[in-house]
């Protein structure tokens, strides 16, 4: 395989060498999924109300009509492409992500606390870096 140097598409910046077919092969997401648990029990209505604040477009997957599946928002981001040479300004590029919200309780119908005590003491090694007064 044949080594390049692998660049960032949108912005020109190096991010290391690279196979050819991996660099070429290279896709920027185009979601983000955010996953809480019991979302349409509990927060879903505080991001869709502060969704609402602007022009773009909710897509929501209801369950009724204050409970929802899913939603996602299209958001904007700034991207600043350099220029090359002293005289060349830099170029900003907005491009959209979305964000998917889903509720995990949908999927495994449990308490977050029944649902970790499943797992192997080794299977929780980041949860021991944040939370290490509460596993034992």
């Amino acid at each position: 395989m044949q080594k390049v140097r692998d660049h960032d598409h949108l912005t020109g910046i190096y991010r290391g060498a690279a196979h050819s077919i991996c660099n070429l092969n290279y896709q920027n997401p185009r979601f983000i999924s955010i996953v809480f648990h019991n979302l349409s029990g509990y927060d879903a209505h505080l991001f869709i109300k502060e969704f609402g604040n602007d022009s773009k477009k909710i897509n929501l997957i209801p369950n009724n009509e204050e409970k929802y599946i899913s939603f996602s928002k299209m958001m904007p981001r700034v991207i600043t492409k350099k220029g090359k040479g002293k005289d060349i300004e830099d170029k900003y590029i907005v491009i959209f992500t979305e964000l998917r919200f889903i509720d995990s309780l949908k999927f495994l119908h449990s308490s977050l606390d029944k649902l970790t005590n499943n797992l192997r003491n080794d299977s929780k090694l980041n949860l021991k870096n944040k939370f290490k007064e509460l596993i034992k």
